[in-house]
């Protein structure tokens, strides 16, 4: 008749509001009926009572509307309150390894502070549910309608939802592969060791979601003293033999290797002729092959032990977890080889090395988005030290050596070319004082200064993997 629309709006909710206004006004009993049959028959004064009957009309429309856009802002409010409070509570519930109660407790005190200040009669609700993979929150509260009260409505109810599904136990619709570096040498031992523990233990719980069917996150481990044990993948990466005669003895090659040299040195080349990585005694090629000394009756290796080998990509969390709890400290510190290495983890050059579950996916998927514009796929490397780089080639140098200095460069040349392959690179700095090698090395091969933590106590270590783990694994709104 005159633009219901534009003074209501469009909505089921709208036009009902309109349609019992007018029915009450236009059919108000008996006298209402006496009144517009006067109305009807009456010649004289036509213009004065259309006037009075249209201004009033006018009056009502126009006081639904300011009632109606009451109603549209504390529901907009309402909605971005519960929004803001189910990713608070299931940030805590990530970082805090589960601890129910603080998250719930979360959501509320959120809620609190954002709600509207217009509605009353309200509730709220948050529940854990999806077997604690999710927060769900349902609010039911009212606006009072000083205008539309003149025809019988005195509120409206302003009801909504909200669900924030947890990384830890969905998804974030992105594929994660992140790479974790250890340090795990001689200072690292005691009580730095247990606190390492937690930190990376805390992460693996956040990162490791439970449902893999169609996004996958999968986590490295890479511990490093002054070698690397690779295992079983000893001749793949250093083409030794799996096994050597020496004094009439079959020997095995010995599990650990230094870093490779020459124009793959900085690169994530896959190992091959030219290519390889530095046997245990640093020597490569036929001199290694050739060199009683990076062999012996069983392979195994003491720096970093047997049991402390990398672990390739793996969604299993018992098996990492395990491995972090397997870790123990001796030895000094290569930090060129643990960073090349955390690089190799999610090479797709590599991929033919790992077993099937553990290759990575192409670099190409970095720049696919999925239906949310995200990342189709995002690769991570951790890298953590107590302390300055200084062993190349199983040779330990003096932390204020030229040897070390080349060596922290030689890996900032690394994390540059790995960056410039679209992965991202967190470093975490522990204890480090004032060691301005150390500290200059990590914050160059981060990706920002945001990406650099210098922690000194292992609160703060702890800290430092769970903010880590929580940017990389996203919480979502379901819709």
């Amino acid at each position: 008749m005159f633009g219901v629309d534009r003074f209501w709006g469009s909505g089921p909710v709208s036009r009902t509001l309109f349609s019992s206004a007018f029915k009450k006004f236009y059919s108000a009993g008996a006298q209402g009926k006496t009144l517009f049959a006067d109305f009807a028959r009456s010649e004289s004064g036509n213009v004065a009572i259309i006037f009075g009957l249209t201004i009033a009309i006018i009056f009502g429309a126009v006081g639904g509307a300011i009632d109606y856009g009451r109603w549209l802002t504390a529901r907009t409010q309402t909605q971005n309150a519960v929004d803001a409070a189910v990713l608070a509570a299931g940030r805590v519930l990530q970082s805090s390894g589960g601890d129910t109660s603080a998250a719930l407790e979360a959501a509320r005190t959120y809620y609190r502070r954002l709600k509207p200040d217009t509605t009353i009669d309200e509730r709220v609700d948050f529940t854990l549910t999806d077997n604690g993979a999710a927060i769900e929150a349902i609010t039911h509260s009212f606006v009072e309608t000083p205008f539309l009260s003149a025809v019988g409505i005195k509120s409206m109810p302003v009801n909504t939802t909200a669900k924030a599904v947890l990384a830890a136990g969905g998804n974030s619709e992105t594929n994660l592969e992140v790479s974790m570096m250890l340090d795990i040498t001689g200072s690292m031992s005691g009580n730095k060791l247990k606190d390492l523990k937690l930190a990376a233990k805390d992460l693996i719980n956040i990162v490791v979601w439970e449902n893999q069917n169609e996004y996958t996150s999968r986590v490295a481990i890479v511990p490093f003293a002054p070698r690397v044990n690779v295992g079983s993948y000893i001749t793949q990466l250093t083409g030794l033999p799996s096994s050597k005669r020496f004094s009439n003895k079959d020997l095995k090659p010995i599990q650990c290797v230094t870093e490779r040299t020459g124009a793959a040195a900085f690169t994530d080349d896959a190992p091959a002729s030219g290519k390889y990585l530095g046997a245990y005694n640093g020597k490569t090629g036929n001199s290694a092959t050739k060199d009683q000394s990076n062999y012996s009756s069983n392979g195994n290796c003491s720096d970093p032990s047997s049991s402390e080998a990398i672990l390739p990509l793996t969604n299993n969390k018992t098996l990492l977890l395990s491995k972090i709890d397997s870790l123990t400290a001796g030895g000094s510190t290569a930090g060129q080889l643990g960073t090349a290495f955390a690089w190799y983890l999610i090479s797709p050059k590599w991929a033919h090395i790992w077993p099937a579950q553990s290759r990575p996916a192409p670099y190409s998927e970095l720049d696919e988005l999925n239906e949310h514009g995200e990342p189709r796929l995002r690769k991570i490397a951790i890298l953590m030290t107590d302390g300055v780089y200084n062993t190349q080639g199983g040779t330990q140098y003096s932390d204020n050596s030229t040897n070390a200095k080349t060596i922290s460069n030689n890996s900032v040349q690394i994390c540059n070319n790995m960056k410039a392959a679209g992965i991202t690179v967190y470093t975490v700095g522990f204890d480090l004082g004032r060691n301005q090698l150390a500290i200059k090395t990590l914050k160059d091969c981060a990706t920002s200064d945001e990406h650099f933590y210098n922690t000194q106590t292992g609160d703060q270590l702890r800290q430092a993997f769970r903010d880590i783990a929580l940017k990389i694994s996203r919480l979502r709104l379901a819709m």
